[in-house]
C-alpha cells in the first residue's frame, strides 16, 4: 500500500477510535460558536423588564419549592431546576458559573438542567427581583424561563406507563442514574441513601457504579418504590428499565435449518445481534504450523 494511502487509513482509524456515541446522562457538550460569524444574543426589551422579572421570580421560587420537597430520602443541600435561554447555552455557560450554577445536562440547544447551592438561592432570587436596577441584566435579560423538574421526566416513558397501571406488586430490573457532573460528596450521600432505602423496602440491590462525573445503581424493585425514589432523591436524573437479553445457540452441523427455527424471546423494539460462525477449516493453509 502506498505511504500516502497508509497515512490516510491511519487517520481514519484514529478518528474512529476517538469517536463514541455520548450517553445522554453525561452529554453536557454544547455547540461552539462558528468562526467568522458575528452573534448578537436576543434579549428582553427594556419596556418588558418589570413583567419579565416578575415572571422569572415566580418560576424560580416554584422551582426551589419543588426541588426542596424531594428530600424525603436524601438530604441534599442543592436545588435542581431547568433554565431556558433565548439562544444557545454555549453563549451563557460562563454567566451560569458566575451566578453559582453548575451545568449538569444540556437538554436542548437552549435548555439545560442546573444545580444551585441552597446558600446561593437567596442571592440569585434577589438578582431576579431587582435586576432592573442592578448590574445583572446580561444573563437574566436572556433567560426565557426557569422551571422545576417534573417527576415523570425522571422516569422512562414506558416505565411511567406501567406505573400508571398501578401494578404495584410488579418487580422490575431497573437502572437508577444520578445527574452527571456532581461532586463526590453528593454522589456518595445519594447512593448511600438509595441503598438504605432499598434495604428497608427489602428490594434487591444488584450493582453500583461511581466515577468522577457520574454514578448509578441497578436493582430489582417494585413499581411502587420507583415513584417514591424519584420523589425522595432529587439528584436522580433517570430511572430506566435494564434491557432484557436472550442468548441462543444453533447447532454447528445444521446452521441453515437452525437459523430458520431460531426465534429468541425478545420484544419487538429490542435491538438484535446475530453472530454467524461457520467454524474452522482445520486444513486451511493459514492455520498450519
Amino acid at each position: 500500500m502506498p505511504k500516502n494511502e497508509k497515512k490516510s487509513w491511519k487517520r481514519v482509524f484514529e478518528y474512529e477510535k476517538k469517536e463514541h456515541i455520548p450517553l445522554k446522562e453525561v452529554n453536557t457538550e454544547t455547540a461552539k460558536k462558528q468562526r467568522g460569524r458575528r452573534f448578537i444574543p436576543k434579549t428582553i426589551e427594556t419596556k418588558d423588564l418589570p413583567k419579565h422579572s416578575e415572571m422569572l421570580s415566580e418560576e424560580f421560587e416554584q422551582s426551589i419549592k419543588v426541588s426542596k420537597s424531594r428530600r424525603k430520602i436524601f438530604q441534599t443541600k442543592n436545588v435542581y431546576f431547568k433554565i431556558t435561554f433565548m439562544n444557545d447555552i454555549y453563549y451563557h455557560e460562563k454567566d451560569l458559573e458566575k451566578n453559582g450554577m453548575d451545568l449538569l445536562i444540556v437538554l436542548d440547544s437552549n435548555k439545560a438542567i442546573v444545580k444551585l447551592a441552597d446558600e446561593e438561592t437567596a442571592e440569585f432570587s434577589d438578582k431576579i427581583k431587582y435586576y432592573e436596577e442592578k448590574q445583572f441584566k446580561t444573563l437574566l435579560r436572556r433567560v426565557s424561563s426557569i422551571d422545576p423538574i417534573k417527576t415523570n421526566e425522571k422516569i422512562e416513558s414506558s416505565l411511567e406507563s406501567e406505573i400508571k397501571e398501578k401494578e404495584e406488586d410488579k418487580q422490575l430490573f431497573v437502572e437508577i442514574r444520578l445527574f452527571p457532573n456532581l461532586d463526590q460528596d453528593e454522589y456518595n450521600g445519594a447512593l448511600k441513601s438509595i441503598k438504605e432505602y432499598l434495604k428497608t423496602k427489602e428490594e434487591e440491590l444488584v450493582s453500583e457504579t461511581i466515577e468522577e462525573k457520574r454514578a448509578k445503581i441497578r436493582a430489582r424493585v417494585h413499581l411502587s418504590s420507583i415513584r417514591e425514589l424519584t420523589e425522595g432523591v432529587e439528584p436522580i436524573s433517570m430511572v430506566d428499565k435494564v434491557p432484557r437479553f436472550h442468548i441462543g445457540f444453533s447447532h454447528p452441523r445444521h446452521i441453515r435449518s437452525d437459523l430458520n427455527d431460531f426465534h429468541p424471546q425478545i420484544k419487538e423494539d429490542s435491538p438484535t445481534i446475530c453472530i454467524i460462525d461457520s467454524g474452522v477449516v482445520r486444513e486451511h493453509p493459514l492455520l498450519q504450523g
